[in-house]
């Protein structure tokens, strides 16, 4: 029915769904309320020790296919939460990345980079650990 319909319903947004793409299921939903309520905790537990509450949360969404996890993450967590999304798959790339752009806008995404999507696989991505000194 997702396919035929080219769109479907997620948490409280809608996103476009593609063959082959995984549709988002209601144990999906579940899984980002639960780790959304950890990460929120987690940054709540940062703030009171650090007294900063700009503290970017990195979140890293391997398969990213439609985005619903990551950008699920995203609206509940906060303008505070910035995903890199990564897929093999080509088509999962351009929906999330679209998407993203639904959901968040343009300003959010492309200069705010709270969301980024790249063709790559698991093996390919590298993360650069960046220091700054205060």
């Amino acid at each position: 029915l997702q396919y035929i319909l080219g769109k479907w319903d997620f948490l409280d947004f809608t996103l476009d769904i593609q063959a082959p793409l995984l549709c988002p299921r209601p144990e999906t939903e579940e899984l980002v309320h639960l780790v959304a309520q950890d990460m929120m905790a987690a940054g709540n537990n940062n703030n009171n020790n650090n007294n900063n509450n700009n503290d970017i949360m990195r979140i890293l969404d391997i398969g990213c296919g439609t985005g619903a996890i990551g950008l699920g993450l995203a609206t509940l967590v906060g303008p505070q939460a910035h995903v890199v999304a990564i897929d093999v798959e080509p088509l999962a790339v351009e929906t999330s990345m679209k998407n993203a752009i639904t959901l968040l806008g343009q300003e959010e995404v492309v200069n705010q980079q709270r969301y980024q999507a790249f063709l790559c696989s698991a093996q390919e991505f590298h993360v650069s650990s960046s220091s700054s000194s205060s």
